[in-house]
């Protein structure tokens, strides 16, 4: 038993070194520590979406009780889903640069998780094709 032990693992240890020396290997590794340098320089963010709307007031003598195409202002309101459940703040008007400048922080996160994700199933992909061949090269 104790020679099938010491056998799996100086296989594990050769099978490590051919995912060491495998270039295809190394060259995803270095697209991946790319990537999480990218997730690391990013800036604040928050999901979500910008609507612009209008409303009426609450004011009764207001034209916009007589007047239903009538509104008294634009405001912008912030959306995004939380809990399974759509939250809306209303942002002013003058914060919408910075609003949007976190929503495009969330689109690069979101690309970024995703790129890490696609270089991740690449390596793993190549290190089973690579197993495999180990394997058959060392049942010979």
């Amino acid at each position: 038993m104790r020679y099938a032990i010491l056998h799996f693992t100086m296989d594990n240890h050769n099978l490590k070194q051919v995912f060491d020396e495998n270039p295809d290997i190394q060259a995803l590794l270095k697209d991946f520590e790319k990537a999480k340098l990218e997730l690391l320089a990013i800036e604040p963010f928050r999901k979500g979406s910008i609507l612009k709307r209008w409303q009426t007031c609450r004011k009764s003598t207001c034209l916009c009780k007589k007047d239903k195409t009538f509104h008294n202002w634009p405001y912008f309101s912030w959306t995004l889903k939380h809990k399974q459940k759509t939250v809306s703040i209303v942002i002013p008007e003058e914060f919408l640069t910075q609003a949007n400048h976190y929503i495009q922080n969330a689109r690069s996160v979101e690309r970024t998780i995703q790129k890490l994700s696609d270089i991740s199933e690449k390596i793993v992909q190549k290190q089973i094709q690579l197993t495999r061949q180990f394997l058959k090269n060392s049942k010979i």
